[in-house]
């Protein structure tokens, strides 16, 4: 069956495709030479809705052999072993924790509070799940450890924010930030620039800070206790445990 002598619109296709489609334009000629109008019609009718149906399953096999190398990316991130973090906020100072904030509020020194985790009361949260990191406007905000960007954007609490699933199925939130520079499925790796520190979301008029969260996607119950919302932290982890000690 030639292809210029398919329909308008129609595509010509191979194999078993092209079988099918040369069935019905057979038959719709048969149709039309003696004079059976419905029946040709109704052939060229299902030999249009077959050349959409293969159009729609080439379609489906481009897109699920990218779909496929990203579930495989995704999957052999979440299984990686896990390393140490780098704090996510390169300044001028090295940042670090402190235990009176008083002392080094307003002079331009990188810090997170030592209660900063779990604080409360904590508005509509309720408790803090994650821990402000306090710095000058720009400061860098890096990748806390190696992983793939599963989301990005702006929200009216977050701000600008990225998300990164990393090693052990751990995603890590970075939030409040003055702009992101990463893109969505980026692998990025440990220490890598992906923002920057400002006071986006319902952090604008605040001290510029990092606000950085860790979650885990598998639950551990043993980290549950008998503090408000305590039953959560199965699956929001502290993000002091995972940076070096000599970090604090």
């Amino acid at each position: 069956m030639p292809g210029d002598l398919l329909p308008k619109g129609l595509t010509y296709y191979c194999d078993s495709d092209i079988r099918v489609q040369e069935i019905y334009w057979r038959l719709s000629g048969f149709y039309w030479e003696i004079g059976n109008k419905d029946m040709a019609k109704r052939h060229e009718q299902r030999l249009r809705s077959g050349a959409r149906y293969f159009e729609y399953k080439k379609r489906a096999k481009k897109l699920l052999k990218p779909a496929g190398i990203i579930a495989l990316l995704f999957i052999t991130v979440g299984f990686l072993p896990s390393t140490v973090m780098v704090i996510p906020v390169k300044s001028r100072i090295t940042c670090r924790k402190v235990a009176k904030t008083e002392k080094v509020q307003n002079t331009g020194t990188c810090y997170w509070d030592a209660q900063s985790f779990w604080y409360y009361p904590w508005g509509e949260s309720i408790v803090h799940k994650g821990i402000d990191i306090f710095a000058k406007e720009g400061d860098t905000v890096l990748a806390a450890t190696y992983g793939v960007v599963i989301d990005k954007g702006y929200g009216p609490v977050s701000g600008n924010y990225v998300k990164i699933l990393g090693p052990n199925w751990r995603i890590q939130y970075y939030a409040h930030m003055k702009k992101s520079d990463v893109w969505l499925l980026q692998f990025v790796r440990k220490g890598e620039k992906i923002g920057e520190v400002g006071n986006t979301g319902n952090a604008m008029g605040k001290p510029h800070h990092l606000h950085f969260s860790v979650t885990t996607i598998l639950p551990h119950f043993w980290k549950i206790d008998d503090s408000i919302q305590g039953w959560k932290k199965s699956f929001y982890l502290n993000p002091e445990d995972f940076f070096a000690p000599a970090a604090e």
